[in-house]
């Protein structure tokens, strides 16, 4: 899956709500292997943090297991974090079941 497919598309929850727009990709600086999203949830509600990992595509869209208010409690980036300093920790797996979404969301 190419990262720039993501870009400006929509992410839906599983439930269909719609949470936000894909504004970039974070990739690992190691191996620069797609790790997160930035989704812009709203006007003002700022960008969080999706591991890139618990993302599914069906068809055209895009879901994750979580609602929005999940997402808008997740960690925020500001203009000012530099890409390498925006992923708090690794998102190692490539399934949900090894992903660390349920420990950092």
């Amino acid at each position: 899956m190419s990262t720039t497919q993501f870009i400006d598309q929509k992410l839906f929850a599983e439930s269909g709500e719609q949470i936000g727009t894909i504004r970039d990709v974070i990739s690992r600086p190691a191996d620069l292997a797609p790790e997160w999203l930035v989704v812009k949830t709203g006007f003002i509600r700022g960008e969080h943090l999706v591991p890139i990992c618990s993302v599914r595509q069906r068809g055209v869209t895009f879901t994750v297991p979580f609602d929005k208010a999940t997402v808008k409690n997740s960690p925020a980036i500001g203009a000012h974090v530099a890409p390498h300093q925006r992923s708090p920790k690794p998102c190692t797996g490539t399934t949900a079941s090894r992903c660390p979404a349920k420990d950092f969301l």
